[in-house]
């Protein structure tokens, strides 16, 4: 049997400025600095160890093992560091957590096991929302708009690979889509184009979990940015062929 076992793990953040990186970490999250070497920095809080490092790099999430979560989120929330998007919460998956940013836009959660009795969630439904674009909504958009419109697409995103979504599917461009329509005849026949016409076209779906029809309605409103509609229905177990007959 082998005598090495693997001790403990150290993320590495990088970070834009190191100065202003440790103050916050020390004065708003409070942590330690631990050493300074350069361009490189360590800090320490409770047996956690987190290390800096000046980088050209997107920022990347780190996750904290915690106990006295809600007590920390008190503490965090008189700093104002609390993510806008990630407040504390109970996750389906049973953790209870929240997360903060730093200067360089790191994200770092927080989270413990949730009790049993907090951890319970009511019964959910999957949904689909299909959401379509409007031909030249996106050029439309000013210089100032831009900016925040690309924030809110990627925390969407990462929202629906982090909890309530087990599905996201991109459409490409509706002019290189094809119909295939069968008449009554039974004549099949393939047009060019989606299946709807007119500016707004088809752009994906994405699949969430939620309580009823109105809690998926209002989670699909969050992310309708640009002009477009989205479709929200609930997914059902296709019914037998029996039953497709009996109804006609």
């Amino acid at each position: 049997m082998s005598s090495s076992h693997l001790v403990t793990a150290i993320p590495v953040l990088p970070v834009e400025d190191l100065a202003k990186s440790l103050a916050f970490y020390r004065d708003r999250l409070g942590f330690t600095v631990a050493f300074e070497f350069g361009p490189y920095a360590g800090v320490v809080r409770e047996g956690i160890e987190i290390h800096l490092s000046v980088e050209q790099a997107p920022p990347v999430t780190c996750r904290v093992a915690v106990r006295g979560i809600d007590e920390l989120y008190e503490q965090m929330q008189q700093q104002q560091v609390i993510h806008p998007d990630e407040p504390l919460a109970t996750q389906p998956w049973g953790m209870r957590q929240f997360s903060v940013l730093d200067p360089t836009r790191n994200r770092i959660t927080f989270a413990q096991p949730a009790p049993a009795e907090a951890s319970a969630e009511p019964a959910m439904k999957q949904f689909v929302v299909t959401f379509t674009h409007v031909e030249g909504a996106w050029e439309s958009l000013s210089k100032d708009d831009i900016p925040k419109m690309i924030e809110g697409h990627a925390a969407w995103q990462r929202e629906v690979q982090a909890h309530r979504h087990s599905s996201l599917v991109f459409f490409s461009d509706a002019a290189q889509a094809k119909t295939i329509h069968r008449n009554a005849a039974g004549e099949i026949t393939t047009l060019d184009g989606p299946f709807t016409q007119g500016p707004e076209a088809a752009g994906g779906f994405y699949i969430i979990e939620a309580e009823s029809l109105d809690a998926a309605v209002e989670i699909a409103k969050q992310h309708r940015w640009l002009p477009g509609s989205n479709e929200v229905r609930e997914l059902a177990e296709p019914p037998g062929m029996a039953w497709w007959i009996r109804a006609q």
